[in-house]
């Protein structure tokens, strides 16, 4: 069990079951576990120290991503830094989205441990960073009518290829292994 299990926080309410956050160099300083009441995907640019998520610990380093899944433990550990981006939302804010992303969602969050921490390479993270970005200036722009629709799809996006890497990463893995063994 998670230590410490006793002093955890509920993640706190954001508007519209959505948020997204950039981090530049931001420092962590000791933290309360929280328990996640939405979805959270971090994508690390650069990084160091290390995030506990539930009973593991992981360090974070550069070009990767943490996928969390609501009802998960984690804290940043204290003096970590980290430049990147932090993606929030909720069920009710993926209803929002097309029936045909619910599969990658299914396959990133139904069991989160399993996907907890990518590393990606140069090419994809690139990628992800600049869909973050647009994403990120959507949310912070002016408001309009379909904004929460707008970013839904980007959500979608991002999510289905968030998905096509973990799926080329298991490829991967799959073939390195099958290999090892003749």
């Amino acid at each position: 069990m998670v230590e410490g299990f006793l002093n955890t926080l509920l993640d706190k309410e954001i508007k519209d079951s959505f948020s997204i956050i950039r981090y530049n160099n931001q420092q962590f300083d000791l933290q309360p576990l929280c328990r996640l009441t939405y979805n959270r995907i971090f994508l690390i640019s650069k990084g160091s120290g290390s995030i506990r998520i539930d009973d593991e610990t992981y360090p974070v380093t550069a070009n990767e991503l943490f996928l969390l899944a609501k009802g998960q433990v984690y804290a940043f550990d204290q003096h970590t830094d980290i430049s990147g981006y932090e993606l929030c939302f909720g069920d009710c804010f993926w209803e929002k989205t097309p029936a045909s992303a619910s599969n990658c969602k299914a396959v990133l969050f139904n069991n989160a441990a399993a996907n907890q921490q990518l590393c990606i390479n140069t090419e994809s993270f690139s990628e992800l960073n600049t869909l973050f970005q647009v994403l990120h200036a959507e949310y912070t722009g002016e408001d309009y009518v379909n904004k929460l629709d707008a970013l839904a799809a980007y959500l979608k996006i991002i999510m289905i290829k968030i998905a096509n890497v973990n799926a080329l990463m298991v490829m991967i893995a799959l073939k390195t292994s099958c290999t090892a063994n003749f």
